[in-house]
């Protein structure tokens, strides 16, 4: 017997088992991210560090006894070929490496990666990295669209450049990722509004990333009705800048039509009473302007137009299957009987009455195709329809902006007449909500030039928590476990003034 045929059955099928296991595992970042920088040739030293996060109800238990969830360092790779490299001292033998060593040294580049409990990738970040390289963003790039549970990628303190930014953008459509963060990354030209050329963004945080108003305004651009990321977008962070009156007044103008919004951080910026009475009065209600009108007409005659071709589609798809099924059964009718005169009389008589056949299956067929165009093209949803506006001393007035939830205006140049202003809000909010609008729920206005205590501070606070409680005792419970004793407008006594 030869020596190869003495193994049974049971061991060669395990052998078959774990080649299968071998061939269909999946590969995780750090080892995709090894492959892609020998495939193109990465010049530059890339070190994966890999984090584990804590199993969400164990965190939850740990935060109800008091003790800190602690992530765990699981692993960490170092690309083998540049670390033997830099050890030797020597010249990199890398073919597409021709720098000196104390180069690659300043070059080296620190990817973070986040897993959760079930060992998935879901977070990428890059921080405080002296350059962040194309051909580094290129590879995250080309492996991000395989891991569908990677939602994040954050790249802070570090310098960017506009490549960066454009490599970014377009990763966003054809990936799961719904988040960036770009905290403290400068850049000159300051092209981030690309990245609000996708409705796949859900989170944008620039913080101090040295925006002024001319950014604000291409930012703001991009969440107007109809815009790429107006559906999209639901948290903006632009905390730490250098945004005054005027670009408050280009996030307002945003505001008018936006109703997907539900995050706005402007905290430490250069905002005075001007600027948040732009923002203020977008929350209440606001008269249309001449160009809003006549583009809401114009949207709702395109919207009738659609409606209308898709009901004479669907009425002419009915009447044709109708006129089939009446010669079909036409053709599988008897003979008929021969009739008396004195019969065909009475029944003459009898059909002057009764409505005929046809009349029944035309109005049914109206009806049909009614009814399916409005349910192929729903209903006409506009920032300016008739749930948001109404008509006042012949103007149209919108019944302001209820969607946006989060408001920081912390560390500006308020002063007490913007307080004033917020308690009117919230109380217009507080009267004129209807069911399915939120309202402000949270308003930051620390170190601001403000009294400490007030009564429109306390009367806010307790609007606010009339409107959380509208929620449900559930909604109002969880907010109570989670804010023990925090008020719902903060404000910090640093730069307060007494009134």
């Amino acid at each position: 017997m030869k020596p190869g045929l003495s193994q049974s059955m049971r061991s060669i099928r395990s052998a078959y088992s774990t080649l299968n296991y071998e061939e269909n595992r999946v590969l995780n970042f750090d080892e995709y991210m090894v492959m892609a920088c020998k495939k193109f040739a990465c010049a530059y030293p890339i070190i994966i560090k890999k984090d584990i996060q804590d199993d969400p109800y164990k965190s939850s238990k740990r935060s109800e006894c008091g003790k800190s969830a602690k992530v765990c360092i699981v692993t960490q790779f170092v690309n083998e070929d540049l670390l033997a490299d830099l050890e030797k001292g020597s010249a990199l033998t890398h073919p597409s490496v021709t720098m000196p060593l104390n180069l690659i040294h300043e070059e080296m580049i620190p990817i973070d990666t986040l897993y959760n409990n079930m060992n998935q990738i879901v977070e990428i970040g890059i921080h405080k990295v002296k350059h962040v390289h194309r051909i580094v963003i290129q590879l995250i790039c080309l492996i991000a669209p395989y891991f569908q549970q990677l939602a994040k990628i954050s790249i802070t303190k570090s310098n960017v450049d506009v490549y960066t930014i454009h490599e970014l953008s377009k990763m966003l459509p054809l990936s799961y990722v719904t988040e960036v963060c770009l905290d403290q990354t400068h850049l000159a030209e300051a092209n981030y509004a690309i990245l609000l050329n996708t409705s796949h963004l859900r989170t944008l945080s620039l913080s101090r990333c040295l925006i002024n108003d001319e950014v604000s305004k291409l930012l703001a651009s991009k969440l107007h009705y109809m815009a790429s990321a107006e559906t999209g977008l639901i948290a903006l962070n632009l905390s730490s800048n250098h945004i005054t009156d005027l670009g408050a007044k280009y996030f307002a103008d945003a505001l008018r039509t936006n109703r997907h919004l539900r995050y706005l951080n402007l905290a430490d910026n250069r905002i005075g009473d001007e600027g948040a009475y732009h923002i203020l009065d977008i929350l209440m209600e606001f008269p249309l302007t001449y160009e809003e009108i006549v583009k809401k007409r114009r949207r709702y005659l395109e919207y009738l137009k659609m409606r209308r071709a898709l009901f004479y589609k669907a009425y002419h798809e009915w009447d044709c299957k109708s006129v089939d099924e009446s010669q079909a059964s036409k053709k599988s009718m008897p003979k008929k009987r021969r009739i008396s005169a004195t019969s065909l009389k009475n029944k003459a008589i009898t059909k002057k009455d009764k409505p005929t056949k046809q009349s029944f299956t035309d109005e049914y067929a109206f009806c049909k195709a009614d009814m399916l165009s409005g349910e192929m093209i729903g209903p006409f949803l506009d920032p300016f329809g008739p749930k948001f506006s109404k008509i006042k001393d012949n103007y149209t007035y919108c019944t302001g902006n209820m969607c946006l939830s989060y408001l920081n205006l912390a560390y500006n140049n308020l002063t007490y007449q913007t307080l004033k202003k917020l308690h009117n809000v919230v109380l217009y909010q507080s009267v004129n909500k209807k069911m399915g609008m939120q309202g402000l729920i949270k308003i930051v206005i620390d170190g601001n030039f403000m009294p400490a205590t007030s009564p429109e501070i306390r009367m806010i606070n307790e609007l606010i928590s009339k409107n959380i409680s509208a929620f449900g005792s559930k909604a109002q419970s969880e907010y109570g476990k989670r804010n023990k004793g925090t008020p719902r407008i903060s404000v910090l006594p640093e730069r307060n003034i007494e009134k």
